[in-house]
């Protein structure tokens, strides 16, 4: 599920991928279309959500200090990180969603 709204200074993208029933990775870019007439991606959002609670993720947002940064969790403090392509931040919500996975599945040691 994808949105699209723009105008002549460009566009919001905003969508939701599932990874199943219970985890989404939700995505919000601001894009433009530079001189060389290549599509930019100015500001982005990338988040992992499972179970509705925030696992992690990334930001781009030249307002911001640092400008490109991870969230660990909802409430964690930020880390300054290189930007990061959808793809890449997919790949790894994708193996931090099988990390929890794992944990949850794993035999209680009580």
């Amino acid at each position: 599920m994808l949105g699209l709204a723009s105008d002549r200074a460009g566009a919001i993208v905003d969508g939701a991928i599932p990874l199943d029933n219970s985890a989404i990775v939700y995505v919000n870019e601001f894009v433009d279309i530079g001189e060389d007439e290549r599509i930019r991606i100015r500001r982005y959002s990338y988040y992992l959500v499972v179970d509705d609670n925030e696992i992690c993720g990334y930001d781009l947002n030249p307002l911001e200090d640092p400008p490109s940064h991870y969230h660990a969790g909802p409430h964690s403090d930020v880390s300054a990180c290189e930007e990061v392509s959808l793809r890449e931040a997919y790949e790894h919500f994708w193996d931090r969603y099988n990390e929890l996975r794992a944990q949850q599945d794993a035999p209680s040691t009580r």
